[in-house]
């Protein structure tokens, strides 16, 4: 408690504007180095995705700190491991300052993610960046980003996100950052970012309190499969998305609904364990819901 006390006070006195305090150390200036092995600790409002490396101590890390950085003292440096016989894609996520959440408060209609990225790579390889904006478990934005070129001087990114209407304010968003693909490991693909930040964030619009489509999920948590439930829905062809935590869709299916109570099966047993969603698109409308799979 007392260390993430004066990692606050940091913060505060680094005298983030507006818009960088929606990401939390998005200039990652402020560092935890309270674990015994240095390699090991992470930026003020960030996680490692594949802290499951911490059981080779002495060994390279897949996200460390830089002194590479564009503007202030560090940055964060991303880059893809190879360990023994396992294999480690550098990836963070977005981390509430409990801990408990991968999710951070937002507090405006924000139409870009945007930063700074060098990016070094032994074989072709792609950085992926994914952005999901909600409103509590309800997918109300997406934004996506792929970048496969190579640069050794920092160059910006733009991550444009889509809202399911021009009036949502979402009040908290995920940002999950891989260093390389997900289907080809490329050992020593190297990712370094500065500098991140929402923009263009829109002013005088409101919350809603309901929306035009109804969805429910359930069981959740689930195990072996999930029933989407439409409330009031008219006849119409949607598309059903599962997405990984990552922003990876898993699979996709397209089908028609009946008008008024409509229920439809989606098969989870080929997925690990996590939280995922479900992003279902339709005639000039998308919604989305989180489940958790046990």
């Amino acid at each position: 408690m007392k260390t993430k006390m004066m990692l606050l006070l940091l913060l505060v006195k680094f005298g983030y504007s507006q818009v960088h305090a929606q990401i939390v150390n998005g200039s990652f200036e402020i560092w935890d180095s309270t674990d015994s092995e240095p390699k090991n600790f992470l930026p003020l409002g960030w996680s490692d995705v594949n802290n499951l490396s911490n059981e080779y101590l002495g060994k390279e890390w897949s996200v460390t700190q830089s002194t590479d950085s564009r503007s202030g003292k560090y940055a964060i440096q991303l880059k893809n491991v190879q360990l023994d016989e396992f294999s480690f894609p550098a990836a963070i996520l977005t981390q509430s300052l409990n801990g408990n959440s991968y999710k951070i408060p937002v507090s405006g209609h924000h139409k870009n993610f945007t930063g700074y990225y060098k990016y070094s790579t032994p074989l072709p390889d792609t950085f992926f960046i994914n952005v999901v904006m909600t409103i509590g478990d309800s997918v109300v934005g997406v934004g996506s980003y792929m970048q496969s070129n190579q640069t050794n001087i920092y160059t910006v990114f733009n991550v444009p996100i889509d809202y399911t209407n021009a009036q949502i304010v979402p009040d908290s968003a995920m940002i999950a950052i891989t260093a390389g693909s997900t289907s080809s490991f490329v050992d020593g693909t190297t990712l370094i970012l500065d500098d991140l930040m929402f923009k263009n964030a829109s002013t005088g619009l409101t919350r809603p309190h309901d929306y035009d489509i109804s969805l429910d999920v359930y069981p959740n948590p689930a195990k072996d499969n999930v029933n989407l439930l439409f409330k009031d829905v008219d006849e119409q062809v949607v598309t059903i998305e599962l997405i990984d935590l990552l922003g990876k869709t898993i699979q996709t299916q397209v089908i028609q609904t009946t008008a008024g109570l409509f229920t439809t099966l989606i098969d989870i047993t080929a997925c690990e364990a996590g939280t995922y969603y479900i992003k279902v698109t339709g005639n000039q409308w998308y919604k989305g819901l989180r489940f958790i799979k046990e």
